[in-house]
């Protein structure tokens, strides 16, 4: 398999310029075109032509899909090009295969890039993607590259891929099929089909930009048109599944010990926290859990170390940047302001847990002579913010660089003042947060609530108590959401039974139902037009 996906990689090296390699492989395809997938038991053929999401709100979008003489999709096109929604073109070889897709924010900017290349069967076997660069004849100063490798079964629906970025991060997602020949999702809430077709199943590029060859369709929709394509979601369907029950995460992590204040890391493949160990004098550490895939087993956490872990200080809650080179944590080490200060500290090597330098107090900006902690970046780069809590006074933000330098003063958000330790999606639109405090009825000792919002600029939505199975009567307590808000961790009391200490991590998963070839066009709440007719050839 390795020296296969060599051969893949050398076709789609230099931006898929063809080499001299990959003619033999392309001319075997000369004359042939690659045609939609039919859509069995259906009297009709329909390709989706727009999409009205939100309509008749202040937030509604229109898109419009073009398609070529071959049933290929052209563009989706959109009045406003923006972050998140921007205009999109696909481009294709004299074969009629997919080639290349972009997302144009109108601007001279892109906000993605694929480049794809084929294996001998025809498929697309490498996915080279692009995000936020200048949009020229090839992509620069972007700021990421991922390729992505690609595998099918014998019925030709995407199974796996493996994924690794220039920054040398991994990952993995695998895709199985039940018996009725639907998508299972491994983790969480299984989703729910309505026994219609698959809206993905109009096109063969929709199917592969969702990863979904599933036969039915995985939304509950108000109406559909004789085809049996929906043409409106239920508009009060939610966005994503119920949360499932917590797993706890079993001696690996957790300890006789108590293990508090656990975050993911921006790929979801570590797991920070604390703990007060033996080996630690009763003082707090920071410890490490990594996994190979989002699927795989945690591994037995490490200690961080000296360098992040001072000898007489307690040292937790921490957080990291979103290229994997910063971390930030509470400590109250020596040079602290107050009982608690928020520091920083720098790593060279993403993947290297022993690699970091001396950690830096983020000075006067953020610490004060209370206490300061629970850190969460949110955002990249040159727009990077910290949120954090400050006792007595609540959650705070500040901007801060790409090397850990803050750039302007603390700033509150309004997420009631009994919000305990915070932790933010990188996209800014949802907070886990505990509480245990009358002015938020629970569960429990101790609940987690959720707030949400459509953009990172609007208003956060009124606190939602998650409910059980993540509450209990208990006391559950610092939260950490990952990045895609599909993934929490969080502390419970030995009252939720199997527990190892007086508090353990625990870990549940959700998935979001159902969005549109993985361009955030989401059909909830949207009018889905179609274009139907007997036979495209």
């Amino acid at each position: 398999m390795k020296k296969y996906f060599s051969f893949l990689f050398t076709c789609i090296a230099g931006v898929l310029t063809l080499l001299p390699g990959c003619k033999k492989e392309l001319d075997s395809f000369k004359g042939e075109e690659i045609s939609a997938t039919p859509l069995p038991g259906q009297p009709t053929y329909c390709r989706i032509e727009s999409i009205w999401e939100n309509a008749g709100s202040d937030d509604q979008r229109f898109f419009l899909i073009l398609y070529d003489q071959y049933e290929n999709p052209t563009a989706i096109t959109t009045p406003f090009p923006s972050t998140g929604h921007p205009f999109r073109a696909f481009k294709y070889d004299q074969w009629h295969r997919l080639r290349e897709y972009v997302g144009d924010n109108g601007n001279g900017m892109f906000e993605f890039w694929h480049f794809y290349g084929f294996d001998l069967n025809g498929r697309i076997g490498v996915d080279t993607m692009y995000t936020f660069g200048k949009l020229l004849d090839k992509p620069t100063d972007y700021f990421e590259r991922t390729i992505s490798q690609i595998q099918y079964d014998n019925q030709g629906r995407i199974i796996h891929v493996s994924n690794i970025t220039n920054h040398g991060v991994t990952s993995d997602n695998s895709y199985a099929y039940n018996s009725d020949g639907n998508l299972i999702y491994p983790l969480g809430p299984a989703v729910t089909y309505d026994h219609k077709v698959n809206v993905h199943r109009t096109n063969d590029i929709w199917m592969f930009l969702a990863r979904d060859y599933s036969m039915n369709n995985p939304i509950i929709a108000d109406t559909y048109n004789p085809a049996g394509f929906p043409t409106m979601n239920n508009s009060s369907a939610p966005d994503r599944g119920f949360w499932a029950v917590p797993g706890h995460l079993g001696p690996e992590v957790n300890s006789p010990s108590r293990e508090l204040g656990s975050e993911l890391s921006p790929d979801g493949l570590s797991l920070y926290f604390d703990s007060d160990r033996p080996t630690t004098n009763g003082l707090l550490d920071i410890y490490v859990s990594h996994r190979a895939c989002q699927e795989c087993p945690w591994q037995q956490a490490q200690i961080l170390g000296p360098v992040i872990n001072g000898p007489t200080s307690n040292d937790g809650q921490a957080a990291l940047s979103q290229d994997g080179h910063l971390i930030c944590y509470s400590s109250n080490r020596v040079g602290s302001m107050g009982a608690q200060d928020l520091w920083v500290s720098h790593r060279e090597d993403p993947k290297n847990d022993l690699g970091w330098e001396t950690p830096v107090n983020l000075g006067p900006l953020v610490n004060t002579t209370t206490d300061e902690f629970s850190p969460s970046f949110v955002g990249r780069g040159a727009h990077s913010e910290l949120y954090f809590s400050r006792g007595g006074v609540g959650t705070l933000v500040v901007p801060i660089s790409q090397q850990g330098v803050v750039l302007g003063p603390a700033v509150t958000v309004d997420f009631g003042g009994d919000a305990g330790t915070p932790s933010v999606t990188n996209d800014g639109r949802a907070v886990v947060f505990f509480s245990n405090s009358t002015l938020r009825p629970g569960l429990g000792e101790g609940d987690i609530f959720m707030e949400t919002r459509e953009h990172a600029s609007d208003p956060w939505s009124a606190a939602v108590n998650l409910g059980a199975p993540v509450n209990t009567i208990g006391g559950e307590l610092e939260a950490g959401i990952s990045d895609d808000g599909n993934t929490l961790v969080f502390s419970g009391t030995m009252t939720r039974g199997g527990s190892l200490g007086r508090q353990d991590i625990w870990i549940s998963t959700r998935k979001q139902y159902f969005s549109f070839a993985n361009t955030d066009i989401y059909l909830n709440h949207s009018q889905i037009g179609y274009g139907c007719r007997q036979s495209y050839w």
